[in-house]
């Protein structure tokens, strides 16, 4: 399945750039808006709620816990160090897609047996080995 992570940038909006995902095929856009006002944010994503309702997309965010709850998104992303994804699958249910950064493979095993969707390894993962094998 094609994942598309979408950032701010000057050169399309949030709604254009996930049209374009979209149209090349994508059926799973995730969110990245780091720094982006709450209220550029609300202006913003409603445009591409809709777009991924009407074309039958997955729709995650990072980090955004409350605005996922809120636009009803399919779920979140967190980073390492921000809310425990463990307690997210308690709190968004089982049908919710969660993903977190993970800085070990210790961790990425821990969240595997705790019914998380996937992991992200960070920049600075200590023994990828694990992991991989």
């Amino acid at each position: 399945m094609l994942q598309v992570v979408i950032t701010p940038n000057d050169n399309y909006s949030l709604a254009e750039m996930a049209q374009m995902a979209v149209e090349g095929g994508a059926k799973w856009l995730q969110l990245r808006v780091p720094g982006l006002p709450d209220n550029e944010v609300r202006e913003a994503v409603p445009d591409v709620v809709a777009l991924c309702r009407e074309a039958g997309i997955m729709l995650t965010i990072e980090n955004d816990v409350a605005l996922a709850r809120e636009l009803e998104l399919h779920g979140v992303f967190v980073h390492s160090g921000a809310e425990d994804p463990v307690k997210l699958r308690e709190t968004l249910g089982a049908e919710a897609i969660i993903g977190a950064e993970v800085t070990d493979a210790d961790r990425a095993c821990a969240l595997a047996a705790a019914d998380i969707d996937y992991v992200a390894l960070s920049d600075s993962v200590k023994d990828a080995k694990t992991v991989i094998d």
